[in-house]
């Protein structure tokens, strides 16, 4: 039997840093405890998840990028007209020949 773990967090739009950090730490622990409890491990010392660094909140948004997102649907079509106007060639040839 598979058991799931879902959180749901709604996206936060705070400033604190202090308040984000503890907050990422809270949301650690809790994993922690439901995975000990889903796999059945005594050991109150046992850490199955660890922060390493703490959370760094972004300068700038990540995503979408678009100019790579233009550059790349540009390519494509390219990519896409040159494969279609072959195709194209290549079964008007084939009714000419065939």
């Amino acid at each position: 039997m598979t058991k799931t773990l879902e959180l749901q967090l709604s996206p936060l739009k705070h400033k604190d840093k202090n308040l984000i950090y503890s907050l990422a730490f809270a949301i650690v622990d809790e994993v922690n405890e439901r995975l000990k409890r889903q796999f059945e491990i005594k050991n109150p010392d046992t850490k199955l998840i660890l922060i390493t660094d703490p959370p760094v909140m972004p300068e700038h948004p990540s995503w979408p990028n678009k100019k790579l997102m233009t550059a790349v649907a540009f390519a494509s079509s390219a990519f896409l007209s040159i494969f279609i106007a072959l195709f194209y060639d290549w079964i008007k040839g084939y009714r000419r020949h065939g």
